[in-house]
């Protein structure tokens, strides 16, 4: 009995630390993007960290006349998977499409593109879920 709780406390504390680093980090990132305007997508790149490709979006904007640039990941995947997510991710968004962009008014360079601030937003609440069901676990067991 008691091991059963102890490893229910510590299941329940990785869920509790998932949960608040993934808030921690999303809610730090969107904190002060209150302005929008208009941007168009730059290009489309291919980042390789040992065997996972990343790949990101360039877009770029303008605010009071000055240029910015910002980067944004897309997604995630493995060698043999990268061709087909980047041909149907320029399908759905094709470089020099408009897109809306949210930035930091005082700092302009902080952005993240409409899209993405909106799959943040899910994140959030996934880790809301995560963090409810860490209290479950170890409620149960106390």
């Amino acid at each position: 009995m008691l091991i059963n709780s102890l490893v229910a406390i510590a299941g329940g504390s990785i869920f509790l630390f998932v949960a608040g680093a993934m808030l921690f980090y999303e809610i730090t990132r969107l904190s002060g993007l209150s302005g929008r305007t208009s941007g168009v997508i730059a290009a489309y790149d291919l980042d390789d960290d040992d065997g996972t490709i990343h790949l990101k979006m360039r877009y770029r904007y303008e605010i009071a006349g000055k240029a910015f640039e910002g980067k944004e990941l897309v997604s995630t995947h493995t060698s043999k998977q990268v061709e087909a997510a980047l041909q149907k991710q320029q399908l759905a968004q094709p470089i020099r499409s408009a897109i809306e962009i949210h930035y930091h008014p005082q700092r302009p360079q902080k952005s993240v593109p409409a899209f993405s601030a909106k799959i943040n937003i899910v994140l959030l609440i996934f880790a809301l879920i995560l963090a409810g069901i860490g209290l479950g676990i170890m409620l149960t067991f106390l």
